[in-house]
């Protein structure tokens, strides 16, 4: 219970500190687009850097894909995201896979339901991953 509370207000703290700060974002997102202009390359890596930073911390990504489109386009910025989103993606799994596999097991056998989804993925791993990916119920990053 404590846990949740401390999530929801640092929800709440973030909100409000977008909102009194919106200002300032929009500026910073303006020179970011600028910079841009003169220095695609070096945007594009820092957003593909802090995309696959954020994956592996649980941090949500479609900030860091909606910030990606909207300074580079559609096509770019597609590829831009992918990448960024890609290699996140495969940072979390080696970290949950070799660093926190235990705490994982254990975590996961509290819930006995879940026994189900991991004897299918063992089984029909891709049909299990899939599924998993379009229920909305389980979240990317825990996914990951």
């Amino acid at each position: 219970m404590f846990k949740k509370i401390i999530l929801f207000c640092a929800i709440i703290f973030c909100s409000i500190s977008a909102f009194l700060y919106r200002a300032e974002l929009l500026e910073t997102f303006a020179q970011l687009e600028n910079i841009s202009r003169t220095n695609p390359f070096m945007v594009a890596g820092i957003l593909i850097a802090i995309q696959s930073i954020a994956a592996p911390l649980g941090l949500p990504g479609s900030p860091f894909t909606l910030i990606t489109g909207s300074i580079f386009g559609i096509w770019a910025g597609t590829l831009v995201a992918i990448i960024g989103n890609t290699i996140g993606s495969t940072l979390a799994f080696l970290v949950a896979r070799y660093i926190f596999r235990d705490y994982a097991k254990k975590l996961i056998s509290k819930y006995p339901r879940l026994d189900i989804y991991l004897s299918r993925l063992e089984h029909k791993g891709l049909s299990t991953v899939l599924f998993l990916r379009l229920v909305p119920l389980f979240p990317f990053n825990a996914i990951n």
